[in-house]
């Protein structure tokens, strides 16, 4: 299976409405990661597996998915049915301290007064 072929899968889903996308090519691929991890079936997740791998699938999960507190259940099924993490509580409150939007708008202040000195 491709990316093309898993987009032709959730097409007719409607998970990307609000983009003007005709093909798989048209979204990046965290982008689709993410979609298919917040809005699809099982299956559909499986398959999204297949073609990216676990390392790719979960590296676009912490970065995207784990921070935002609004998805913490699905993180919590995510982390323990897909990615096999035992303490997963404890795993989504150090990616959530490492990520939070505060800690990533402190850092680019950081760096816009690093710049203009």
């Amino acid at each position: 299976m491709t990316k093309d072929d898993l987009f032709d899968m959730i097409k007719n889903d409607h998970l990307f409405w609000s983009y003007d996308v005709k093909s798989g090519c048209d979204v990046s691929d965290d982008l689709l990661i993410e979609h298919v991890l917040i809005y699809s079936d099982v299956d559909v997740i499986l398959a999204l597996f297949g073609v990216y791998g676990n390392e790719r699938v979960r590296r676009a999960w912490e970065r995207r998915i784990v921070p935002d507190s609004r998805y913490k259940r699905l993180n919590v099924y995510l982390g323990r049915i897909f990615f096999d993490i035992d303490d997963i509580g404890a795993f989504i409150h150090e990616k959530t301290a490492a990520h939070s939007r505060y800690e990533t708008l402190k850092r680019l202040d950081r760096k816009c007064e690093n710049s203009s000195s």
